[in-house]
């Protein structure tokens, strides 16, 4: 029953976050904003998550993992009643922002399992979890664009709140309490300085026409977010029990799968948010909506199945193996966008290869991350790691907004091109970074020892 819950409850915030994306266009003109503004339809729920699951992942440590699972999904029920209501960008964005505390089942789910399934199942149960990721991407991208071609949008909200409400109550019912281990509270301060780093950064850089340089507000913004972060990193390496725990973060090869991890779904969300402008636009496809969920859905297969396998390469492979796997797929994904004319086949080409790639290394990336955490850490350590992937997921829609807005009387296909070219550049990263995972086997022996050793300690595929 408890694999159950959280399984639907993965599914259902990520079919959640994807449900909108073939209504962008629909939204924009509805509204009247420009593409800068439903830009931040994706990462109004990410930037959320991205400032509070540290919190969320210190809180669920030592108060109860069931407490805050139930917070949280009520919260997120809270923003899908409200999101079928909602009358302007303003009330959708907050809308989606309550949605962003949906986030935070990935990093409690992880812990739940590892605490209160037979460690024999873990690894299957964690599996499992990561595979309905995708189910859920899959279920939000099909239905949502069946449902905006032949309803509204809003009706894409009213459909799910039943089944929201329910999670709640499910919840309560079915988990049970986890140990109470007390301590501090949360470093509030510090919690705060995060959180105004990186919604000032956002904000600066979603105002910013990089055609010219940044006008005296966005300046102050900038300044703004990199005070609050310095201030953050010198509170955190004084602090007794950090919410960002530098020493861990830079054990290697912790380090460099975190960082990945951002990358890797800073490059996701970069493509997702120009998919519909991509597929419906007479610059691209000149398609319909429904075809940006027919288009995707070969990649939410792909999805499913990597997320499964990926952990079983690990077992038997090694960590740097699997890691290599997911690299070059992501390459292929984006060297297919640079390389071939547009059309239908590449595209369902680029979207198999890129969710692969990414569900393979989110994974693994996981994997080592946990793997290396102290036993009593778990949730702390994911939310290390969920909160990095939520930064960069807030940072590729933005791009691509910005890419959109600043070449509208450009020739058609101009945007698509820098957004193409900006995406090849991030896969030579992740190649780069494959390398270095490579040359990491000496140093991360221990790690990928106690990952051998210790199969129950698996982490959830990340988009959650």
């Amino acid at each position: 029953m408890l694999l159950a819950l959280l399984c639907t409850a993965a599914m259902v915030v990520m079919a959640g976050e994807a449900v909108l994306i073939a209504a962008f266009p629909v939204i924009e003109a509805e509204f009247g904003v420009s593409s800068v503004f439903t830009a931040w339809i994706l990462p109004a729920m990410m930037i959320v998550g991205a400032m509070t699951i540290p919190a969320i992942g210190v809180l669920g440590d030592r108060y109860g993992k069931k407490r805050l699972l139930i917070i949280c999904l009520s919260i997120y029920a809270i923003g899908v009643i409200c999101g079928g209501f909602a009358q302007d960008m303003l009330s959708l964005l907050c809308c989606r922002a309550l949605q962003g505390a949906g986030l935070a089942v990935g990093p409690i789910a992880c812990a739940l399992i590892a605490e209160q399934v037979p460690e024999r199942l873990v690894p299957s149960a964690i599996g499992l979890v990561a595979a309905t990721d995708g189910a859920g991407t899959f279920a939000g991208v099909l239905a949502g664009a069946y449902i905006v071609e032949q309803y509204s949008w809003q009706t894409c909200y009213h459909g799910m709140v039943p089944v929201a409400v329910l999670l709640v109550l499910a919840a309560a019912i079915i988990v049970r309490p986890s140990p109470v281990r007390g301590g501090r509270g949360v470093d509030l301060a510090g919690t705060a300085l995060f959180s105004l780093a990186i919604l000032g950064g956002m904000i600066a850089l979603s105002l910013w026409d990089p055609s010219g340089l940044p006008g005296p507000m966005v300046a102050a913004l900038f300044a703004l977010a990199l005070g609050a972060l310095i201030l953050f990193l010198h509170r955190e390496g004084q602090a007794d029990d950090p919410v960002f725990n530098a020493g861990f973060f830079l054990k290697s090869p912790v380090r460099t799968v975190c960082i990945n991890d951002m990358v890797v779904m800073l490059l996701f969300f970069l493509l997702l948010q120009s998919m519909p402008y991509i597929i419906e636009s007479p610059a691209g496809l000149g398609l319909t909506a429904f075809s940006v969920g027919l288009i995707m859905v070969p990649g939410t297969v792909a999805d499913m199945i990597s997320g499964a396998f990926a952990g079983k390469i690990v077992q038997k492979k090694g960590f740097q193996f699997a890691f290599a796997i997911g690299a070059l797929e992501i390459a292929i994904g984006c060297g297919a966008l640079i390389v071939f004319p547009l059309s239908v086949p590449v595209l369902v080409l680029v979207w198999i290869a890129i969710y692969a790639g990414m569900s393979v290394l989110l994974t693994v990336d996981n994997i080592v991350v946990v793997a290396a955490a102290p036993r009593d850490k778990l949730t702390t350590a994911s939310a290390l790691i969920h909160t990095l992937q939520s930064v960069g997921g807030t940072l590729g829609p933005l791009i691509t907004g910005i890419a959109l807005a600043s070449h509208s009387g450009a020739p058609a296909g101009t945007a698509f091109a820098t957004i193409f070219a900006i995406s090849g550049v991030i896969a030579v990263l992740v190649l780069v970074q494959a390398a270095i995972v490579q040359g990491t086997v000496v140093e991360s022996r221990g790690t990928e020892r106690s990952i051998r050793e210790k199969p129950a300690l698996f982490s959830c595929s990340g988009r959650d």
